[in-house]
């Protein structure tokens, strides 16, 4: 609670950076931006593998889905009853860590690491599976928690594709022939 100054520092600075990225850039007029101050005891959230443990006002915690970096909330009352104080279409939650994580899932919430050094672009990555449905689009490593799949049918997410149908491309509109 001693830093919630920080955290409405935080706040700012992650807000206006998602303003600066498009499609957010160009459409900021159409957002409301709301923050709620929901002080802690103690700073900092669970981290399971590391043996922390904290009881926090929204119940988030990392290791979520076995990923040492995914930063969830199974407490779906906590958090939905602290975004009930104003209206709300999305919600995004920032944690007091340094350590990076995050997490997003699409029309529930987003989370990220505000003290994290990746802070900027884990907000806009997060905000990217909650906001668009987007899919990871991992190259250099594979996601902890789903094994490696064998493709047979077309991914779900708009900006992931197996290529199983290269006359079905879902963005084949803005492609060239």
């Amino acid at each position: 609670s001693s830093q919630m100054d920080s955290f409405r520092s935080d706040v700012r600075r992650l807000v206006d950076h998602l303003f600066r990225v498009e499609p957010f850039a160009s459409r900021k007029r159409d957002f409301n931006v709301r923050a709620i101050d929901t002080p802690a005891d103690l700073e900092g959230i669970s981290r399971p593998r590391a043996g922390v443990f904290r009881k926090t006002p929204l119940g988030t915690r990392y290791n979520s889905f076995d990923s040492e970096r995914y930063v969830l909330t199974l407490d779906d009352r906590a958090w939905r009853d602290a975004a009930a104080v104003v209206p709300y279409d999305f919600v995004l939650i920032l944690v007091n860590e340094r350590k990076y994580g995050g997490g997003g899932i699409f029309n529930l919430y987003s989370t990220a690491a505000a003290g994290s050094v990746f802070a900027p672009y884990l907000y806009v990555h997060e905000v990217g599976h909650h906001f668009a449905d987007l899919g990871d689009e991992y190259f250099t490593s594979p996601v902890s928690y789903e094994p490696e799949p064998v493709i047979t049918v077309e991914p779900w997410e708009p900006n992931l594709t197996a290529l199983l149908d290269g006359t079905e491309l879902k963005w084949g509109d803005l492609a060239d022939d």
